[in-house]
């Protein structure tokens, strides 16, 4: 959409000190932008996601229903455990977290990297957690090892660099694993129908 105009805010230790808009949010119409005007985010997604997790500090962060249809998600750093329950991007999903990972239903259209000290199965379905065609999973304690991890993806890389094992379930046929290690633990990579 072409928006010939805009809508901003100021927000001081947390309150909303001021506001405005400038110009028209149709033109057709000769309609003003208001305070309310929804404006379209484009690829700001990126920005916005590292910046809000960059700014919290050792809380459990609960992500519901965040969708991206263009560009990717990439959080780095952040702090404490983080539950996954449904993230979604057309692009990739890189995220870095100093806590446990809890996946729910995380899928990309091309990568999901996840780093965290374990990536676990939010719940206990049997859908696929991680989706995409590029799945990077790296943690200190392990994956997978509260429960079996579901994932759907082409090529795999699970590395647990301390200890803990690998425990994941291929939900559809055509996984390549290209690495899985683990320093102290068992690796179990298992398919849905039988093919990897």
């Amino acid at each position: 959409r072409k928006v010939p105009g805009l809508a901003w805010a100021v927000v001081e230790n947390g309150e909303l000190t001021r506001q405005g808009a400038l110009g028209l949010a149709d033109v057709e119409n000769s309609a003003a932008v208001t305070a309310r005007s929804l404006f379209a985010i484009a690829s700001l997604d990126k920005q916005l996601t590292a910046t809000g997790a960059g700014a919290i500090v050792d809380l459990e962060i609960q992500v519901t229903n965040l969708t991206a249809t263009a560009g990717g998600l990439i959080s780095a750093g952040a702090t404490g455990d983080i539950n996954l329950v449904s993230v979604t991007s057309g692009a990739s999903i890189l995220l870095s977290a100093t806590g446990n990972i809890f996946a729910g239903l995380v899928s990309a259209a091309t990568t999901v990297g996840l780093t965290g000290v374990s990536i676990n199965e939010l719940g206990g379905d049997t859908n696929a957690d991680v989706s995409g065609t590029v799945l990077t999973l790296t943690t200190t304690n392990g994956i997978g090892v509260l429960g079996t991890l579901e994932i759907n993806g082409t090529s795999l890389v699970a590395t647990s660099t301390v200890v803990g094992g690998i425990d994941v379930l291929d939900t559809a046929a055509g996984l390549t694993v290209t690495t899985a290690i683990t320093l102290d633990g068992s690796i179990s990579i298992g398919a849905a129908d039988g093919i990897l």
